[in-house]
């Protein structure tokens, strides 16, 4: 049973209307079979902290502990943010909510209404950033994390919550990979989650690779977690990424197979996406496919597992496919180099070569401190010629 405390105003009749209705939307949250739970299987807790510690009651006299993550949860929610506009906590376990339920929109707009409250609220700051983060609104991201740690240096998943954001926008620059770096040994001393420092430093050190192509970068990763192998989903889809790129197919499988449930939609695309990168690399393309469809049915913001898509539709020949996924991902993903690289590649296959050429010039633009880019790009312009038709794709360069 969800835990709620209440207290009545005498004559107070509305606000006691309102507990009621809060107290029966929850009892539904809690026994009752709901089929909108957008993948979520299990009641979700989520901790109210106001600044300044404690539990306090809203001025609907409850305080909501913990609520299901789906439709009836928002609901309740809802009905109590009603009452009492100006409770930050109330705002944000809304937002959480709606990030479960895939409505990065409406999370941002809660956390939006929180953030301006006076006094200010640091918590939902850092909550917007990692919203904005998974979004891929990494400069909005950066300046909230930036503002949250200004007002509370204490809070120390926002190191973390910055680091992989500044990874994101580092696209090959080594300073701002050495920031990201930085902020993981700013963290250690106070994080909620120290087991995910050393997940966030390898996804640090994939994303440089991916960018810089250093093997000392996934040697570590891999090294790293054979030492002290993973336990938490997120650190295992990582591992299996970073053996899978090392080739070791065999090692990746073997971790995926060690993946307690996940509780998150997050956590689920990531192994689902790692599954599809090991059945790729081995040869199993129908596999991969199926479940590369499981990422994006858990979250539909999974970025890499949307380029993994494009690219796959590459190397099974649908070019056509590959540049309208490509041009819906930068619809909501602007600029993302990656995936103006994808395009590129796939206005090449449909000989569309003009058009190709200026992506190829844009990723040079967005990702100049490349090296692994510019070997990409300059690949891929050997097969164009003034005049060419259509023609093959060109391999990536094994650069994982």
């Amino acid at each position: 049973m969800v835990a709620i405390r209440h207290r009545r105003w005498p004559g107070d009749t509305v606000r006691l209307a309102v507990t009621i209705t809060v107290i029966l939307a929850l009892i539904g949250c809690s026994a009752g079979v709901n089929d909108d739970r957008a993948g979520t299987e299990t009641p979700y807790p989520i901790r109210t902290v106001p600044a300044g510690g404690g539990a306090t009651p809203s001025s609907a006299g409850i305080t909501i502990s913990a609520v299901t993550r789906d439709r009836a949860g928002e609901a309740a929610l809802s009905t109590a943010i009603a009452a009492d506009p100006a409770n930050a906590a109330l705002l944000r376990q809304r937002a959480a909510v709606r990030v479960a339920l895939a409505d990065l929109g409406g999370a941002i707009a809660d956390l939006d209404a929180a953030s301006v409250l006076d006094p200010p609220d640091a918590r939902a700051l850092l909550a917007r950033g990692e919203v904005l983060l998974r979004r891929g609104l990494w400069e909005r991201a950066l300046a909230d994390l930036d503002a949250a740690i200004r007002q509370d240096p204490s809070l120390g998943d926002a190191y973390l919550a910055r680091a992989r954001t500044r990874s994101a926008l580092a696209r090959g620059d080594v300073a701002v990979y050495r920031a990201a770096l930085d902020d993981l040994t700013l963290a250690r001393a106070t994080a909620n989650t120290p087991a995910a420092i050393p997940v966030v430093r390898a996804r640090v050190l994939l994303d440089r690779h991916t960018y810089r192509g250093d093997p000392a970068d996934l040697a570590a990763v891999v090294d790293g977690f054979r030492a002290n192998p993973p336990a938490v989903p997120a650190g295992i889809a990582v591992a299996a990424e970073a053996l899978a790129r090392s080739g070791d197919l065999a090692g990746a499988g073997s971790v995926l197979e060690t993946a307690p449930p996940a509780t998150s939609s997050e956590d689920r695309a990531s192994l689902d996406l790692a599954a599809a990168m090991v059945a790729a690399l081995g040869g199993d393309d129908d596999r991969a496919a199926e479940q590369v469809s499981a990422a994006l049915v858990a979250d539909p913001w999974s970025w890499p597992a949307r380029r993994f898509q494009i690219e796959a539709s590459l190397d099974a020949g649908r070019a056509e496919e590959a540049r309208d996924r490509a041009k819906e991902v930068l619809v909501l993903l602007p600029d993302d180099p990656e995936t103006v690289f994808l395009l590129g590649r796939a206005l090449v296959a449909t000989g569309e070569i003009e058009a190709a050429r200026e992506q190829f010039d844009l990723t040079a633009e967005l990702a100049p401190d490349s090296p692994v880019y510019r070997a990409r790009i300059a690949e891929a312009l050997e097969s164009l010629s003034p005049g060419s038709g259509p023609v093959a794709s060109p391999p990536d360069p094994a650069d994982g």
